[in-house]
């Protein structure tokens, strides 16, 4: 069995089958041929669906596996008059599943183990829910029901005739897609992606200086003016870059104790902060722990 396989139901999916005495003598608006065989006595006439041989050459021609499973007790003769008709359809394996419960058709109980299986049939139900998903539920081939339709005259009618014509030919074709998706070349170039250089316009000097006034990281050399100066938004930014350096500047200068009150004498700085004088210890000893915290306090004058 091959890798891939199309399971394909018979009655009422490729084909529909019936004593040759009920046959409609208008099936040749609506059927691709009519074969016949005896079972038992009995004549039977077997209309094949418009686009049977047509779908079961291409997929074969595909490299993929076709199947019958059906529930037609006679399906073997069946088979044997169509492939008669058409070599196509010789050497296809043939499962009967004589029960018709619901849910007794699968594909292991027929021991189907294909990687890639798609089913044609016309009764979803008649498949284990395991299968389901597989299932393609055709439009349901019924020969009485067309040739009601072949023998009425207005659009509805021709309308309806017209779509079950070209019903499997469609069908062919949405398999092989399946079955034979397009091939894709990965050795093809693909288009570079556009650098955010390329996707995004230069900024205009407006912007530019507008950027300049709120960015910390602005370059003071770079955005002088012809003359050497520079505009009032750029120098309100380097007025801002300067800030912190003369912070720390200032802060590396200043007493050790000083505080807000500008108190640097140790008498001072301990009446300011309400704590015991300690006139005798060296300037730069700590007065506080080092997990203490100093909090100003407003000095009385």
């Amino acid at each position: 069995m091959s890798e891939k396989v199309v399971v394909l139901d018979l009655d009422h999916t490729i084909l529909h089958m019936l004593k040759k005495s009920d046959m409609p003598s208008n099936d040749a608006g609506f059927a691709e041929d009519v074969v016949f065989f005896a079972h038992m006595g009995v004549d039977y006439a077997v209309a094949v669906r418009v686009g049977t041989t047509s779908l079961v050459r291409a997929v074969k021609a595909a490299g993929v596996g076709v199947a019958v499973v059906t529930c037609n007790l006679v399906a073997d003769k069946v088979m044997a008059a169509i492939a008669a008709r058409c070599a196509v359809f010789d050497k296809i394996p043939v499962h009967v599943v004589e029960s018709r419960e619901k849910g007794a058709k699968s594909l292991a109980s027929v021991g189907i183990a294909a990687r890639q299986v798609v089913i044609v049939d016309d009764s979803l139900s008649a498949w284990d829910p395991v299968d389901q998903e597989l299932v393609v539920e055709a439009r349901r081939f019924d020969v009485l029901e067309l040739a009601l339709l072949a023998d009425r005259d207005d659009d509805e009618a021709d309308a309806k005739l017209d779509a079950e014509l070209g019903y499997l030919t469609q069908t062919r074709d949405d398999l092989l897609a399946i079955f034979t998706p397009p091939a894709i070349d990965w050795t093809s170039a693909a288009p570079a992606p556009a650098s955010r250089d390329d996707a995004l316009p230069p900024p205009s000097s407006a912007a530019a200086a507008a950027a300049a006034a709120t960015s910390p990281l602005v370059n003071q050399a770079s955005l002088a003016q012809p003359d050497g100066s520079q505009s009032a938004p750029i120098a309100a930014a380097g007025a801002r870059l300067a800030a912190p350096a003369s912070r720390k500047r200032a802060a590396e200068t200043a007493p050790l104790h000083t505080t807000s009150a500008g108190f640097s004498d140790p008498v001072a700085l301990a009446a300011a902060e309400n704590l015991p004088a300690s006139r005798g210890q060296p300037p730069h000893k700590k007065i506080l722990p080092d997990h203490a915290v100093v909090r100003s306090a407003p000095v009385s004058t």
